[in-house]
């Protein structure tokens, strides 16, 4: 504490927070971050009551659950609803809602048919009973949550800050809400997947109202020649995006699975708990001043300033915020989980101070990695890919044969941060080409 303290004394870092509040970046990251804040405030209050109506393999199943819809949700659009923030006219983003939209509503299609036509065969294959209950929701969901990442990329480019932070708070209050009540009166263990349904329902209610405007914009401006033009002009997204954050996101649930199948559904759960307090932060702050920076640098980026000084302020910011919460669970994270959440998740405390580490330079670097897309380098966001999902299995195959999950979290936090330090390195290297170029 003493040495953080110092650190506000430092004029350097009065400065760098003196100029990032007064940017209009970090004014309308405000707005997101008060909202998520609030939410977030909510979801922490709610663990304590979660971890005592739900167990750890409750906690697995959702888990699981939740690993597979986030894989497909990678599809969900082609990526192309990430170019709706950078497209450099109004007209092209507006069509990429549109392209969006189309890939949406084929794949929850293909999705739905496909369930229908081979649910017993996966039912069977997943071995879990009340996960096979729930595969139905899974194109419902897949839909809903779709559809709210579209107008939530809509809403960053047309600057609706207080509508996305809105959106949020209604979602965790709604999911928690639901989960708590089938919890409580209907001992549904699949309660934190109906959670998450009606959550999404909620929040994107809540975008659909702000952005229902751009209806008379997307039957006026749409054309085929429209929608081509913008798919050639956008291929970089699903071409080297979708790849990239397809590794990224399944690398990232990868540890479920393996959890799951290598050890136990339990420790799945334990790890799945752990992870979503962890990343509470990450979603508090990470993402929120994330969408906004995205949306900032392709500003400054398309007037041709200098970008490097952005950047490297964001990482000096994120370190500041991020240095003591991460360094209390590193030394407590085992006490903090018995007090708050029980003496049942004592292995999900220990998991806590293993990945306080590594998530910490996630919580650094994962608001900034939208800089690729705006440098248009994402083929090395997709080399840096495959070199997570070669890694991490290995991580936890090492730990599988010495029948230690810790070692295989270790080995993974280790990896991890070697290589997200590399990919900054990069990163550093194309802002600093920008720089010079001013």
């Amino acid at each position: 504490m003493e040495f953080y303290l110092k650190a506000f004394k430092n004029k350097e870092i009065k400065s760098l927070f003196r100029g990032a509040i007064q940017s209009e970046y970090l004014k309308n990251a405000t707005k997101l971050f008060t909202g998520t804040a609030l939410a977030q405030v909510i979801s922490v209050a709610a663990s304590p009551v979660l971890s005592r109506l739900y167990t750890p393999a409750d906690f697995g199943t959702f888990a699981l659950y939740n690993s597979t819809l986030s894989i497909l949700l990678i599809f969900c659009t082609g990526r192309y609803d990430v170019a709706i923030v950078s497209a450099k006219s109004r007209t092209g983003s507006i069509n990429l809602v549109s392209l969006s939209f189309i890939i949406l509503g084929v794949l929850t299609f293909l999705i739905s048919l496909l369930l229908v036509a081979l649910h017993n065969w996966i039912a069977g294959l997943i071995e879990h009973p009340e996960l096979s209950q729930v595969l139905y929701l899974i194109p419902v969901s897949f839909l809903f949550m779709g559809s709210y990442q579209i107008l939530s990329y809509w809403s960053n480019r047309e600057k609706n800050y207080g509508y996305l932070a809105s959106s949020k708070i209604v979602q965790n209050v709604s999911n928690i809400s639901v989960a708590i009540y089938a919890g409580l009166f209907l001992s549904l263990g699949v309660g934190l997947v109906w959670g998450q349904l009606v959550g999404a329902l909620m929040a994107l209610t809540v975008v659909a109202y702000k952005s229902g405007s751009i209806l008379k914009e997307l039957k006026r401006f749409t054309t085929k020649k429209n929608l081509k033009q913008c798919a050639i002009e956008h291929a970089d997204f699903p071409k080297y995006s979708l790849p990239t954050s397809f590794l990224d996101t399944f690398t990232t649930q990868l540890p479920v699975y393996l959890i799951s199948f290598l050890f136990t559904e339990a420790l799945a759960g334990h790890f799945s708990f752990a992870f979503r307090i962890l990343n509470l932060p990450i979603s508090l702050i990470g993402v929120s001043i994330g969408q906004v920076f995205y949306q900032k640098l392709t500003e400054v980026h398309h007037s041709r300033q200098g970008s490097l000084k952005l950047i490297l302020k964001m990482w000096g910011l994120l370190f500041m915020i991020g240095i003591v919460p991460f360094t209390i669970l590193l030394f407590f994270g085992n006490e903090l989980f018995t007090l708050f959440f029980g003496a049942e998740w004592e292995e999900a405390g220990k998991i806590a101070s293993i990945l306080s580490i590594p998530l910490l330079f996630v919580f650094c670097s994962s608001p900034t990695s939208t800089a690729f897309i705006v440098y248009g380098i994402q083929k090395f966001s997709l080399m840096f890919g495959i070199m997570f999902i070669l890694l991490r299995p290995l991580a936890f195959y090492i730990g599988y044969l010495y029948n230690d999950v810790f070692l295989s979290l270790i080995l993974w936090g280790v990896t991890d941060v070697i290589l997200i330090i590399l990919f900054n390195i990069i990163l550093l290297k194309k802002a600093s080409g920008y720089n010079k170029h001013v």
